[in-house]
């Protein structure tokens, strides 16, 4: 998990993006987590910056990818109140 939050849904094999996770944290922002192989928390888990909340990767046609993959990789969003935002001004410098 990017920061400290709560898991409010998890969406199991949508047709486009797979397996996915949303996790709201403090100040109106969520992240978005898509294209995810296994999925590790439920909704309702709290979770920990850090806290290993997914496996990412799903290949084109294996279970979690979602229809339109064209290769393993981790969908990653920031919104803002429902909007999405430029991740990069909300991620932690490490």
């Amino acid at each position: 998990a990017a920061a400290p939050g709560i898991v409010v849904k998890a969406v199991r094999e949508s047709i486009y993006a797979g397996n996915i996770l949303f996790i709201a944290h403090a100040g109106g922002i969520t992240t978005v987590y898509m294209h995810l192989s296994q999925m590790l928390v439920n909704v309702g888990d709290e979770v920990s910056r850090g806290d290993i909340i997914a496996y990412s990767g799903g290949m084109p046609g294996t279970p979690g990818a979602g229809r339109f993959t064209t290769g393993p990789h981790l969908h990653f969003e920031v919104r803002k109140n429902g909007i999405p935002v430029n991740p990069l001004d909300y991620l932690i410098n490490f």
